[in-house]
């Protein structure tokens, strides 16, 4: 139980990409979409895992767009002009 506000950032989640009772995973690719534009970016990528009985799990990693109302843009309200979209 949290008792703090202090330890909410030191709960984890677990988050399982297939479902471990499918089998063994042989085979995994990352495949990443992205689309730009001068007022909006986004990304999406996905995980598509080949399990050994020839089943394939496809499952969402993570995802993220930006718009800028037109006439607004600039690197104080639209993040991606000035840096880096994709955090590590």
């Amino acid at each position: 139980m949290v008792k703090t506000i202090n330890e909410i950032q030191d709960i984890t989640i677990p988050r399982s990409f297939y479902r471990p009772a499918s089998g063994k995973p042989v085979e995994q690719q990352l495949f990443v979409f992205a689309d730009a534009s001068d007022l909006a970016i986004c990304y999406v990528i996905y995980l598509r895992t080949t399990i050994e009985n020839g089943n394939i799990n496809a499952a969402f990693v993570t995802g993220k767009s930006l718009v800028v109302t037109r006439g607004t843009a600039s690197k104080s309200n639209c993040p991606f002009l000035g840096r880096n979209f994709v955090q590590p």
